[in-house]
């Protein structure tokens, strides 16, 4: 899991998030055409989950362990979209309100395609999903 906005506030913490998910795609491909070429199977599709909104962030523990992560309902959001990818067969989806925070919507022109209002487990209304088309091998198996 990786998450922008903390512990430093960033007013584009929705096009970095979207900028590192393509970057992993883009990676994840580049290691499979080598895998190719030397005989060796490719790994699985990746799946990523972007979702924009509150959540607490901190020191999550006990003295013996602790974790700086963040919790909430946003980021429970952000998990289940990462698993809707198998169902779509795409790499990345983003919520609604992530489309909503991109600063740059423009350097996405033609890309980001609307997957519809889904029913997501655990929230009280539909969430609008969005997937980048990344253009390169399968989706996500």
């Amino acid at each position: 899991m990786a998450f922008f906005g903390a512990p430093v506030r960033c007013e584009d913490h929705a096009d970095r998030a979207l900028a590192a998910a393509l970057e992993m795609v883009e990676r994840m491909e580049e290691l499979n055409r080598r895998w190719r070429e030397k005989g060796e199977p490719p790994m699985e599709g990746i799946g990523v989950g972007i979702n924009s909104g509150l959540v607490v962030v901190g020191n999550v523990g006990s003295p013996d362990r602790m974790d700086y992560t963040i919790i909430g309902e946003d980021v429970n959001l952000a998990s289940r979209l990462e698993s809707m990818n198998k169902e779509y067969g795409t790499r990345i989806i983003l919520s609604d309100r992530s489309v909503n925070c991109l600063k740059h919507k423009e350097r996405m022109a033609g890309r980001l395609k609307f997957l519809g209002s889904a029913a997501v487990r655990g929230m009280a209304v539909p969430v609008g999903t969005y997937t980048v088309e990344t253009g390169g091998e399968e989706s996500s198996k």
